[in-house]
């Protein structure tokens, strides 16, 4: 249990923290993550482009787990980002671990040859930021027009954690906010935050974890008062780590993320809106390239920024834009109930600012400048 390894969260959702790990945390993550790699004949190999050991998903079960499995890892951190479609093609990976920002290059390359054969990848998924089920759909479709016949996946976790809590299962696909099955040494539960009693399948409230992989504590400025908030003793006797993300697991044990606590917008009429289950839906616009949800002037407002893809496409102009945007949010509002429709809407000229793992920092969207 003596600290080995210490990284910052990524700050996407406030102010980034250090957060402490042994090695006992790290061994649990590869051992648990083992099943996800099948056997082969040959050894295999794993490609980690750009990724710095400066990010806990990227040294653990990026680089220790694979190594764990007796893969060939082969780091890339100085790959050019604007090149990585080239050194995809020249690595030929058995498994890469995605972030979604990797697709999008990847899909839009004009390098790639349509009749190149990814058979090579033996697995897809992606990490550090969720991809709508719209961008999912067409993430796989492009793969498997390349020949890799993977369904895509993806798994959940924190850095708290030491990287993952959940794998996929075949199965079962990851749609409607489903993250996977938890880890076979690692327990999910879900808590009502305030009294800390424990909820029941299909019941809403703060996902917790317990498990080998648990952090030891934070690092750092007031890192006693912030691992007495994250790390919880409950009636059980137990210590377990508070996520601060809001879902439920069902009959199956699969986990299902609505979004953070902290982004929770209450209205005046009591009702609590999670604004990434209102995002997810309007993320499905194809004129839409990101977006956030604000609670201001108790109403919800869509913060846009068009896709630009399709805006040269079309040749739209701003007027053209925000008709069709205004359009699509009609349509959606005309399906929900008064509370979750959206009141007002905003186009931004930029994207939002991210954190280096490419989450949106949500605590800078009313930013709109160049970078």
């Amino acid at each position: 249990d003596s600290p080995v390894f210490g990284a910052y969260t990524s700050g996407s959702t406030g102010v980034s923290k250090l957060v402490i790990h042994s090695s006992s945390n790290i061994v649990a993550i590869a051992y648990q993550m083992s099943i996800f790699v099948p056997p082969s004949p040959v050894q295999e190999k794993w490609w980690l482009p750009i990724l710095t050991p400066a990010l806990i998903a990227a040294t653990v079960s990026m680089t220790v787990f694979p190594l764990s499995t007796g893969l060939c890892v082969i780091l890339d951190p100085f790959c050019p980002l604007e090149d990585i479609d080239v050194q995809f093609m020249k690595y030929k990976p058995n498994f890469w671990a995605l972030i979604p920002m990797f697709c999008e290059i990847l899909m839009k390359s004009t390098r790639i040859p349509d009749d190149y054969d990814m058979s090579h990848l033996r697995s897809i998924g992606t990490g550090a930021e969720p991809m709508n089920e719209r961008k999912s759909r067409e993430v796989e479709a492009f793969f498997h027009k390349h020949n890799c016949m993977a369904a895509l996946s993806a798994g959940y976790g924190q850095s708290e954690g030491c990287s993952n809590f959940t794998l996929p299962n075949p199965l079962f696909p990851l749609t409607d906010g489903c993250v996977g099955m938890p880890m076979p040494a690692t327990v999910l539960a879900v808590f009502d935050p305030e009294t800390l009693e424990e909820k029941s399948y299909g019941e809403i409230g703060e996902v917790c974890m317990n498990g080998p992989a648990k952090m030891l504590h934070y690092g750092g400025f007031s890192a006693g008062k912030l691992t007495e908030r994250t790390l919880v003793m409950h009636p059980d006797g137990e210590r377990w780590l508070h996520t601060g993300d809001k879902g439920y697991l069902d009959k199956d044990g699969f986990l299902f993320i609505n979004g953070r606590i902290k982004n929770l917008i209450i209205l005046s009429n009591g009702e609590n809106i999670s604004p990434e289950e209102i995002e997810n839906k309007l993320a499905l616009g194809k004129l839409v390239g990101e977006v956030i949800v604000t609670g201001e002037n108790n109403g919800l407002i869509a913060r846009i920024y068009p896709d630009q893809d399709a805006v040269s496409a079309k040749r739209m102009n701003e007027e053209t834009i925000r008709s069709e945007l205004q359009a699509f949010i009609d349509s959606y509002n005309n399906t929900q109930p008064t509370y979750r429709r959206i009141t007002g809407l905003v186009i931004r000229k930029y994207p939002f600012i991210k954190s280096a793992t490419k989450k949106i920092k949500r605590q800078e969207v009313l930013i709109d400048e160049a970078l």
